[in-house]
């Protein structure tokens, strides 16, 4: 194990790693697109801001008895391309904001979602595993919470991608892998 001092730690602190290439393909009207994106891991900038769509139930007696009361999924995945896509190499922000990211094709989120679960691994089954392990009550709640959600939200996408006309299959795809 490498032992950092105060300037070493300061330094990681302060390294990103690089956004990642990737290619994402995805379905408007009908006609096939492909393009590529880059993806960089999540930042605590970035977690702090994912952080807003879930809502707590506080206990103000034993703070660790807090529980989830609801998570928006909608700005939980936004906030999580948000944070993730970038324009290039320099890690140069996609989207300026969860609305911007709210108000864009969903074929196209969809596949940039893929792309960013590829990287950061959002709900990927090392991090379930691990929480479902610990004794805390609200890691259980918050995986179980967050699968029902995902359920919830992958038939509320499906059904407005059948209204829109969009392709079904590729936006349940990407549900599913980022259910575990």
């Amino acid at each position: 194990m490498k032992k950092l001092d105060i300037k070493g730690l300061k330094k990681v602190a302060l390294e990103q790693s690089p956004p990642v290439e990737k290619t994402i393909k995805f379905n408007i009207g009908g006609e096939e697109y492909e393009g590529q994106v880059w993806v960089r891991p999540l930042s605590f900038k970035d977690q702090s801001e994912i952080s807003k769509a879930y809502q707590w139930n506080f206990n103000e007696d034993d703070p660790a008895k807090s529980e989830i009361k609801s998570i928006d999924t909608r700005r939980l995945q936004a906030a999580q391309i948000l944070g993730s896509i970038c324009e290039d190499v320099k890690g140069t922000a996609f989207f300026s904001t969860v609305d911007e990211v709210l108000d864009s094709n969903p074929s196209l989120i969809g596949a940039m979602y893929e792309a960013a679960n590829d990287v950061n691994n959002f709900l990927g089954k090392s991090q379930k595993t691990s929480l479902t392990k610990t004794n805390s009550g609200a890691s259980l709640s918050l995986t179980e919470s967050a699968e029902k959600q995902s359920k919830k939200q992958s038939k509320t996408l499906s059904a407005e991608s059948q209204q829109s006309g969009e392709n079904t299959d590729e936006n349940a795809e990407v549900l599913t892998s980022a259910e575990g």
